[in-house]
């Protein structure tokens, strides 16, 4: 869980410096979508996770009023220390994208609270759906953790939708 910390921090630092630079580099600052495979998605389900609730990291890194504009997540989860701790959302988050396998040996598919907290995309989508957040699921039944590696080239088109559709098309 602490490596997942590492990679938040890591991933608000650079996301702070293409807002930085964001006007030189001609960058829409409400389209920045972060996009990630096994722990890179984890990670990027957290870091969004993470300014919803205006995280004391996300406060450091990010201005107020930043969020991503989406998600794409491969194999992903998200991951607490505290088993008793619940995935609760302070603000809507942007649109997510979830690619995941019903038999991940490795990822929370849905809830495990056995010696720590774990929500997968199961778990996550009924949330989104009650907040009325954008969001695509592509469950693989009898799917295993290969699904992290595969959506950027087996699904690239359902990408590309996703994007069109949620982050360029999105006002």
């Amino acid at each position: 869980i602490e490596a997942i910390r590492m990679g938040v921090e890591d991933l608000y630092d650079a996301t702070a410096y293409i807002l930085e630079h964001s006007d030189e580099w001609n960058i829409d600052k409400t389209k920045i979508v972060i996009i990630g495979s096994s722990a890179g998605a984890t990670n990027s389900n957290m870091a969004e996770y993470g300014i919803c609730n205006r995280s004391p990291l996300a406060k450091k890194y990010l201005p107020e009023n930043f969020n991503y504009a989406g998600v794409i997540s491969m194999a992903g989860a998200f991951w607490f220390w505290d088993p008793n701790t619940s995935l609760e959302w302070k603000e809507k988050p942007g649109a997510w994208m979830f690619f995941h396998g019903s038999k991940d040996q490795l990822v929370t598919y849905d809830v495990n609270q056995e010696g720590f907290a774990g929500y997968g995309p199961v778990y996550v989508h009924k949330q989104l759906e009650e907040m009325k957040s954008p969001y695509w699921f592509y469950d693989f039944p009898g799917g295993d953790h290969i699904i992290s590696a595969t959506p950027m080239i087996d699904n690239w088109l359902e990408i590309e939708i996703f994007l069109t559709k949620f982050i360029k098309e999105e006002q």
